[in-house]
């Protein structure tokens, strides 16, 4: 018996019926949750089965009664007050019941019919808020099956579960669904929901519902106008998916602009959708103003905030040249993205870490894995990448690395951060993954494509030459062949690299691609490195281009190139390892002027960088500024009196003038 259903740790669904004061029982097995118990088998748990009937007997159907583990134990736990004439009587009451509201067409049965009073409707109330809220959050990510949850929550709605809710709560979902179902190529659903909804009750979702069901009839422009009447925030936000339906994203951002709104005149829905295409249309500086206008209780309301706001923020620290690899997912190899290190960069960088945890914890409660998964990336990328937190990273990284689930997923980030792998093992985990999936799968795809970076250069272009079908299935096979031709140059095979770089000439790519490549092609056939990648530097003003040169100076301890293409570069990452490398050649070319300037310039970096600041006292020292010298060199930790401390530049600096 179950007077209070309140007194469940989790939710049933009971089903009032016999004596007063209505007892209720919980029946179903699926709504209730915690699990069943067979009323009449004979098992240690049950101590009311009849000794004369036979155990065919008792496990007939007929005897046979679903509860939750609390009634379970009350009721066999008082004989004499449930008799079995009692508990039969319960469950044909119940089936009979469920039988009625099977018999008839959701659209043809009179709605009182799902609501009956003993129903307990401030539970089913909770539920069918939490699956609107369900629906309303996931249905933008893609993962989520919008429509078929659409589907199942209008029958749940009408003839499951939640029939018992209040009429507004119900005809609220219905609209929902309708809203959801009305770009389908069948809308006879949306349809049926909407005459639903409009039975039960009347509330703005029901307007805004009719209008995506006219935009997909009539066409945009009634929508939009009956839209316009409506004239709320969210139909607001309704007015820009339906104009990015029918003319796509880009324009209904310019209708935005057309019709003079705001994203304060929108809804939480429509901020989301406005920052979403800003990012895509790479008009960051629109988003970074999106964000700022964005409210605690906007997240609250649409946490899918959370991740977008994450990307808007880590972008202020990554260079514009990789913004669109960005937004959609961690760039790979991560080390080779360089992040911007001054105090504002860490601040965003900080920022973007906090929204992505967060985005993570909600997907995953609402059951996104794979956004849960990116946003994990990101995170971990991020940690692993700030000074202040790269040493707890990477215990989470090593930690993550053996668990099955996220093993082979965080290759490359064991790859790029130097976590000494079990190269053999990884490799068994990867045939293993593949053989159980019938195929290589992303996750295995990626680890193999990263083992294949510890390779020697000689086995690596082997390496990925004899995985290239299984790697091509999740990658681009421009991008797999570029790093073909890097391979065998590297592994002094130009002959072959040759070969390949013809194959992609013949599929057509950009000019300033094939330049890059025939430069590379160059410097494995005998061409002065320094100067082939210069001439391509200058060609392409690309990043990618001013990184290679700029390593290849490093390499080659070529520091006037350094000094000028190493500034260049610091201008356009912002990176502290960049800084670090600049002033390192300034300092070894002796311009002490330009090393105090640009430490001076670049204060935050300066306090957090060892190098940068044990630079700074030396250019003050050998500029005369003794006492200067002297007192940022205290800052720098370690004991004053210590010996080592003392011999500190003299051994641990790289300047040529120290010694």
């Amino acid at each position: 018996r179950c007077p209070s259903p309140r007194q469940h740790d989790r939710p049933s669904w009971p089903v009032g019926v016999g004596r007063e004061p209505s007892p209720r029982v919980c029946i179903s097995y699926a709504a209730c949750g915690w699990g069943w118990s067979v009323r009449g088998l004979p098992s240690n748990d049950i101590g009311r089965a009849n000794a004369e009937l036979s155990p065919k007997q008792l496990n007939e159907p007929d005897n046979l009664i679903l509860l939750c583990p609390t009634h379970h134990g009350i009721i066999d736990g008082q004989h004499e007050s449930y008799p079995p004439e009692l508990l039969k009587g319960w469950k044909n009451t119940h089936e009979s019941e469920l039988q009625k509201r099977r018999s008839g067409h959701p659209t043809s049965t009179n709605p009182e019919l799902f609501a009956p009073s003993r129903f307990p409707r401030d539970l089913v109330d909770g539920r069918i808020e939490h699956e609107i809220d369900v629906l309303r959050r996931s249905r933008l990510f893609d993962g989520f099956d919008s429509e078929a949850f659409s589907r199942a929550f209008a029958s749940r709605l009408t003839t499951g579960e939640l029939c018992g809710g209040t009429r507004a709560l119900r005809s609220r979902g219905l609209a929902w669904c309708a809203r959801v179902l009305s770009p389908s190529a069948s809308r006879q659903d949306a349809d049926r929901c909407l005459k639903l909804a409009r039975k039960l009750g009347d509330c703005p979702e029901i307007d805004i519902a009719a209008a995506c069901i006219s935009s997909q009839r009539h066409g945009k422009s009634v929508a939009l106008a009956e839209l316009a009447v409506i004239g709320s925030p969210a139909s607001r936000s309704a007015s820009l998916k339906v104009i990015s339906q029918h003319d796509g994203p880009k324009r209904a951002v310019e209708w935005m602009a057309e019709a003079r709104l705001g994203v304060a005149e929108l809804d939480p829905e429509g901020r989301l959708f406005v920052l979403a295409q800003q990012l895509e249309m790479g008009r960051t500086e629109d988003a970074r103003e999106t964000v700022s206008s964005l409210t605690d209780d906007d997240f609250a309301d649409m946490p899918g905030l959370h991740h977008l706001v994450g990307v808007t923020h880590l972008l202020s620290a990554v260079p514009a040249e990789r913004h669109n690899t960005v937004i959609r997912q961690v760039p790979f190899p991560v080390r080779q993205c360089p992040l911007a290190s001054s105090a504002g960069a860490l601040r965003s960088r900080r920022a973007a870490y906090k929204h992505f945890r967060t985005s993570a914890e909600t997907a995953r409660k609402l059951r996104l894995r794979d956004l849960a998964t990116l946003d994990d990336d990101y995170a971990l990328w991020l940690q692993l990448s700030d000074p202040d937190t790269a040493e707890k990273g990477r215990r989470l990284l090593v930690d993550n690395l053996r668990q099955p689930e996220s093993a082979l997923r965080l290759v490359p980030f064991g790859v790029d951060f130097g976590v000494d792998l079990d190269v053999q093992e990884v490799e068994r985990t990867i045939e293993q993954e593949t053989a159980r999936n019938g195929g290589i799968t992303r996750d295995a795809a990626a680890a193999r494509l990263a083992l294949s970076f510890l390779q020697p250069p000689d086995r690596a272009a082997a390496y990925l030459g004899r995985h290239f079908a299984d790697l091509r299935r999740h990658m681009p096979e421009e991008f797999l062949r570029f790093l073909q031709v890097e391979m065998f140059c590297r592994a002094g095979m130009p002959e072959r690299a040759t070969e390949i770089m013809t194959l992609l000439q013949e599929t057509g790519i950009a000019n300033a691609d094939a330049s890059r490549l025939e430069s590379i092609v160059a410097e494995a056939k005998g061409t002065d490195p320094i100067d082939a990648r210069t001439k391509q530097f200058r060609l392409t003003g690309a990043l990618v281009d001013l990184v290679a040169l700029v390593r290849e100076l490093e390499s080659r301890n070529e520091l006037d190139g350094l000094c000028e293409y190493g500034e260049l570069l610091f201008a356009r990452t912002g990176a502290a390892d960049d800084a670090d490398r600049f002033v390192r050649a300034l300092t070894a070319r002796q311009m002490t002027q330009r090393v105090i300037h640009f430490c001076e310039a670049n204060f935050d970096l300066r306090t957090r960088s060892g190098t940068l600041h044990m630079s700074y006292c030396w250019a003050l020292f050998n500029e005369g500024a003794l006492l200067q010298a002297r007192s940022e060199l205290r800052k720098l930790s370690g004991d004053a009196g210590d010996a080592n401390y003392k011999s500190k530049p003299l051994t641990d600096h790289p300047h040529p003038q120290a010694a």
